[in-house]
C-alpha cells in the first residue's frame, strides 16, 4: 500500500483522501500506479489535473450507474467538478504509455479524454459494478492486473515505435534534446515527432519536459537539493529562471512553494 502523500503530489489535489498502490512486476513498464477515491455525500467538488505525459483510465463508480474514462495527457491544468458521491478508481500508465483500449486516437484525448461502453470485451456499467463489490485497492488491483494480463495488454505496448524513445528519456530523466533523441534513435526529428503524434498523442519535446520535472520535483522532496540553481543547472535547465519557470507550468506552483 502506498501512503496518500506519495500519490497526492501526482494528482494536484493534495487534500483529498486517496489510496494507491504500485503494479505487479510484470506491469510495471505498463502501469505507473493505481490509486482509488472514496465518494462522500457533501455535493461537488472540483478535481485539478495537471499538465503531464500520462493516460489516465479512471472508473467513476456511482450508486445508478458505473462509467468509465480514458483521459489525457494535459499539456495545459485543467479542473473538472465532480460529484462528491462518485468514488474513483484510476489506473495511471507510464508516461507516453497509451493502453490499446479503445478504438480511438491518442491525439483525441489530449486535454480530455472519451467514455468507453466497453473495456477489453466487458461492459463498461458491469465491470464497474465489479470494482464496487470490491474492497481496498489491492483486491480491485489484482482484479483489474488480470483483466490486462488475459488481453496481452503489456506484450503489445512492447512493439510500439515510440516504446525506445521513451526509454531513453525516463533514464536521463529528460536531459536530452530532440535532436539527439532522433539521432541515438536512427531517424529525423520529423519522423521522431510524427511517431510521438501518432503513438503519444503530444510532441516529444513535451514529454522529456515532463520527466525533467519529475527529476527536479524528486530533488526537492528528498530535502537534499541544495539550492533551486544547484538543482536547475543538475536537472538540465539552462538557469533558475528556466527552472522555476518551467516548474510552475507542471506543479501549479513555484518550488519554493512545495
Amino acid at each position: 500500500m502506498i501512503a496518500p502523500a506519495d500519490v497526492q503530489p501526482l494528482l494536484g489535489n493534495r487534500h483529498l483522501a486517496i489510496q494507491g498502490a504500485r503494479p505487479s512486476a510484470a506491469l510495471t513498464g505498463l502501469i505507473e500506479l493505481l490509486w482509488s477515491l472514496p465518494g462522500y455525500d457533501s455535493g461537488q467538488s472540483v478535481f485539478d489535473i495537471l499538465p503531464d505525459s500520462h493516460f489516465d483510465l479512471v472508473f467513476l463508480l456511482g450508486e445508478a450507474s458505473c462509467s468509465a474514462l480514458l483521459s489525457g495527457p494535459y499539456t495545459r491544468k485543467v479542473s473538472l467538478p465532480l460529484e462528491d458521491s462518485w468514488e474513483l478508481v484510476c489506473v495511471r500508465f507510464r508516461p507516453g504509455m497509451f493502453p490499446r483500449l479503445a478504438d480511438v486516437k491518442p491525439s483525441e484525448l489530449v486535454n480530455g479524454g472519451v467514455f468507453l461502453k466497453r473495456i477489453l470485451g466487458m461492459d463498461s456499467d458491469q465491470l464497474g459494478e465489479r470494482l464496487k463489490a470490491l474492497s481496498g485497492i489491492d483486491s480491485r488491483k489484482a482484479f483489474l492486473e488480470g483483466l490486462f494480463h488475459t488481453a496481452g495488454l503489456a506484450e503489445q505496448m512492447a512493439t510500439a515505435r515510440s516504446r525506445p524513445c521513451l526509454a531513453m528519456i525516463e533514464s536521463c530523466a529528460g536531459r536530452i534534446t530532440v535532436s539527439e533523441l532522433a539521432r541515438q534513435n536512427g531517424m529525423s526529428v520529423r519522423t521522431l515527432e510524427r511517431i510521438f503524434m501518432e503513438e503519444v498523442g503530444v510532441t516529444a519535446k513535451m514529454v522529456i519536459r515532463y520527466f525533467r520535472y519529475r527529476a527536479a520535483l524528486a530533488g526537492l522532496r528528498c530535502g537534499r537539493a541544495g539550492t533551486l540553481a544547484d538543482l536547475a543547472l543538475r536537472c538540465g535547465y539552462s538557469d533558475q529562471s528556466h527552472f522555476i519557470k518551467e516548474f510552475s507550468f507542471f506543479a501549479g506552483a513555484s518550488p519554493g512553494r512545495l
